[in-house]
This record gives structure tokens, sequence and C-alpha cells, in this order.
């Protein structure tokens, strides 16, 4: 029996062995297949540079919320230290705070790239397991911020579509912080292209799992995705009918995502991962597919 197709909207590592959505599902027994919906273009890189050039003398933490916030640090870090003379202040003794374990693990990378007074000391990279979201993180910061305070800003390192629910829980105790959109996204143009390429080798029987990362990403793919899928809405519940069309399940790496297309997009979701990581996330694949397989067997 052919493995279980996992369609996961998102763009893979460039070491694509080592992605940990392509190991994870691969350990439970699924054939993970990427498909990019967003390109992601790096913003405020002077601004950035200037700030990492000048040290952490002013910022008494760095907020990361996502691995594409953390890749931008990474390539205006490594623009500083092509035109620096003699190190500066390190900011290996500043906290940076990440949203979720995957964040976590690509601020632990950037020390393969980056000298080391420009990225962030392996533990003092806090929050992971107990900020799942902004809002979980924001919480967790406000927890542990005496620790580390020096009267600076928290720098929160964002892209454009991110809400202001942190800011306000910071501000609310008292915290300060400065906001920097260090990236943007926009629709892939080849999207149609690379998902109708990726169909093609997806069995028509069985079900496919659908796995979606942001609102503004499904809303872009779904009159793609349904060329080629019955998605579920909330008005026919998990139920997947045969059609013409390959049945779906669909799969949400969080919580804000799921509620995005449930409430805007009427789309019903059958798993939210219980945190943004891949391991979590194929876990509640693998038990839900577990349980629903059973149920059919009986």
């Amino acid at each position: 029996m052919a493995a279980t197709v996992v369609l996961l909207l998102k763009t893979p590592s460039d070491d694509l062995s080592s992605d940990p959505y392509q190991v994870e599902f691969n350990r439970l027994g699924f054939r993970p297949v990427f498909v990019p919906v967003l390109d992601t273009v790096f913003t405020s890189q002077n601004e950035l540079q200037r700030i990492i050039a000048a040290g952490p003398s002013s910022i008494s933490g760095v907020t990361v919320t996502s691995g594409r916030a953390a890749d931008a640090w990474r390539n205006a870090a490594e623009m500083v230290a092509q035109s620096e003379g003699l190190p500066g202040a390190a900011w290996s003794s500043v906290p940076f705070y990440a949203v979720g374990e995957t964040t976590s693990r690509t601020l632990r990378a950037l020390s393969d790239h980056l000298p080391q007074h420009l990225c962030p000391d392996v533990d003092l990279i806090l929050g992971a397991s107990d900020g799942g979201t902004s809002e979980a993180l924001a919480h967790y910061i406000v927890k542990e911020h005496h620790r580390y305070d020096n009267g600076g800003a928290v720098l929160e390192l964002v892209g454009d579509k991110n809400k202001d629910t942190l800011r306000a829980i910071l501000a609310e105790a008292g915290i300060s912080s400065e906001r920097l959109q260090v990236y943007g996204t926009g629709p892939s143009p080849s999207f149609a292209d690379d998902l109708k390429r990726a169909v093609v080798d997806i069995p028509p029987d069985g079900v496919t799992w659908i796995a979606l990362f942001a609102p503004s990403a499904t809303e872009f793919a779904l009159p793609h995705l349904m060329n080629y899928f019955r998605l579920p809405t909330t008005s026919n519940g998990a139920r997947v009918e045969p059609t013409k069309e390959r049945p779906a399940l669909l799969a949400s790496i969080g919580p804000t995502t799921a509620a995005s297309l449930r409430e805007t997009l009427s789309l019903h979701v059958a798993v939210v991962a219980p945190k943004p990581d891949a391991s979590q996330l194929a876990s509640a694949i693998a038990l839900y597919q577990s349980h629903r397989d059973e149920g059919q067997s009986r």
C-alpha cells in the first residue's frame, strides 16, 4: 500500500534531507510533498544592519516569530561581518525569544554561518517550548524579562502580516519594544505550475493531507487546490466523499491559521498542531489518521 501523501504548502529547507518536516513525516510513514506558496523578500536590511553593527547596548532582547525572520537576521549579519573591522558588542549576551521549535532550530543554526558575536548563544534562545504562538511567547517574556533587563527595548523582528498581540501584551506589562519589519511575503508566480507537477505523482485514490501554514497563503492557494482536490468544508465536516477530485483532509500549523480557515474560508480543519513545529504537526496527523483508519475498518 502506497504511503499517504502530505502536501506541505511551504518552502522546504535548502537541504531537503534535513528538513524537519521531511524527516518527521518520513519517520511516521507518510510521503511529504512540498509546494511553496509564498515568495519571501527581505526588507529593512540597511536598518537591521545598522542595529546589528551598533550592538545590543540598548536592546534587552530580540523576538523572532518565524524562520524567515531568523533568515533576515542572518542575511543582514553576514553583510555586517563582511564590512566590519574589529568585532563589536556581542549579541551572544542577549536573549533571543523564538516562536516554536522550528524557529528556535533556525536560530541555533546561525552559529554555523555567522561569527560568534553576531548570533545568539544557544543557551539564550528562549521560549520555544513555551511560546507556540506570539501571545504565548509574549507572556513568557513578561515572566522572564527581569532576568535580562538592561533598560533597553525588546526588538521585534516581524513580517508584513504580523498582528500587534505580542507588542500589546509587552506594553501592558510595562516592557517597551521596537518593531522592525524584516521580510514581506507575496504569492509565488510559479505556484500553479508547481502544484500541477506535484499532483501528477499523487495517487487519485485514497486521502491526501494538505498542511496549511498561513491564512494569506491558503486564500491564494485555495482556487488552485480546488482544481484537484475535494476540500472538506464546515458544512460537510470531515466527510470525504468519492468524487472525480482527490479527497483531502486539512491540517493547520496553529490555532490562528485554523481559525481563519474555518471562519473566513469555511473550511473544516481536521488537525491543528498543538505547537507550530514539524514533530507536533506530523504526530497529530498520524494520530488522527490512525483513529480514522480504525473507524473505517470496523
